[in-house]
């Protein structure tokens, strides 16, 4: 059986005490005092012994984890994605990878938790800070009335992207969904468009409700009545979208625009009405949102482009992950509200991007030797 080393063990053979080895070991500022040949011999004892910290006993002496849980939808639940898992969608993966940059640089690990049925009817989101499983959590996709969430409101808890209904105690960062909308809408109605058709998403989730009072505000603002006839909420998958592109084809539904609320049902009705012999934006013009950097593909290959906006999703995850470990370094502060501007994006520079795309993959086809540089 493999002997199970100690820090007495490895104190022993480097000939110091084991306070400096813990502290070596643990990057401790106190450590600097250690010389530079020391903590070198130190770390190559380690790595001779195979000696492996144990976890537990430090959480039990730091009263820390080092672990963030991040609670995401579980696959079917409502606010996971069209195509069933929140894992897919890039919104949330690029988020993810600006939480990710912040809790390496400060030693903390990502502990993806699944928020399903049980989740809730145990109380598991209690269990998580009672029984020391987690130092904070970061909460993706929260629905409107998951107001649970405000039983842990005394603990290291924040919600991204999308929130609860009464969420005044809680902390919350996303981005300006009302002023988004407004832009995009007032864009339209500034070129003359009138019968906009609205294409939300599900109304449980509170960046749909936002985009929808950032649509409205704007007809209001231009003194045009606004007709519930033209606004449509759903999941969105590719059978509902071809229920209304079927509509507007046939004249059932007079539209001479579509607001969609992200970039994916713009792309899926762009295609449709493609399909069906529409030029776009000529005879009819789509909106989007929810642009991540240059995500181009899905409109190169579809040859058209639409006024969207685009979120700054990394720098959402960043901001999170900071804000939440300085809660749990005891900073005190406010509960957090934090709402990052969009950018809009114009069409044309949409189409330059495309362009640029296809220019990149003629070079790819061409002979190695042809792009060295001479």
């Amino acid at each position: 059986m493999n002997r199970i080393y100690t820090i007495k063990d490895i104190a022993a053979r480097v000939g110091v005490s084991p306070s400096t080895i813990s502290r070596v070991l643990s990057n401790s500022p106190a450590a600097n005092v250690v010389s530079e040949k020391t903590r070198k011999h130190i770390h190559t004892v380690v790595e001779e012994l195979g000696y492996v910290p144990n976890v537990n006993a430090s959480r039990l002496v730091k009263n820390k984890t080092n672990l963030i849980g991040v609670v995401i939808p579980g696959s079917g639940m409502e606010g996971a994605n069209v195509h069933g898992s929140v894992l897919v969608d890039r919104v949330f993966n690029v988020t993810l990878g600006g939480i990710e940059s912040v809790l390496k640089n400060n030693n903390y690990r990502i502990l993806l938790i699944f928020k399903n049925d049980k989740f809730v009817e145990n109380k598991e989101y209690l269990r998580l800070f009672r029984e020391n499983s987690v130092d904070g959590l970061l909460v993706w996709g929260a629905r409107f009335n998951d107001n649970y969430w405000k039983e842990v409101a005394e603990y290291n808890l924040l919600l991204i992207n999308s929130h609860c209904e009464h969420y005044d105690k809680l902390n919350y960062i996303g981005h300006d969904n009302v002023a988004a909308a407004r832009a995009i809408t007032r864009n339209l109605l500034h070129q003359g468009y009138r019968q906009i058709v609205y294409l939300g998403g599900n109304k449980e989730i509170s960046i749909i409700r936002e985009r929808f009072e950032g649509y409205q505000a704007a007809l209001a603002e231009a003194g045009v009545p606004f007709r519930p006839e033209l606004c449509f909420f759903d999941e969105f998958d590719s059978n509902a979208i071809n229920r209304i592109t079927e509509q507007i084809v046939t004249g059932k539904l007079d539209a001479d625009a579509i607001q969609c609320f992200c970039d994916g049902v713009a792309l899926h009705c762009g295609n449709n009405l493609m399909n069906r012999g529409y030029r776009i934006p000529e005879d009819i013009i789509l909106t989007g949102g929810d642009r991540i950097e240059d995500e181009y593909a899905a409109m190169t290959a579809w040859n058209f482009s639409f006024p969207t906006f685009r979120l700054n999703s990394f720098r959402m995850g960043e901001l999170a992950a900071q804000k939440l470990l300085q809660k749990i370094n005891g900073d005190t502060m406010p509960p957090i509200r934090e709402l990052l501007p969009v950018e809009l994006v114009d069409p044309q520079t949409i189409n330059d991007k495309i362009e640029h795309k296809a220019l990149n993959k003629e070079k790819r086809s061409c002979p190695s030797r042809e792009l060295i540089p001479v």
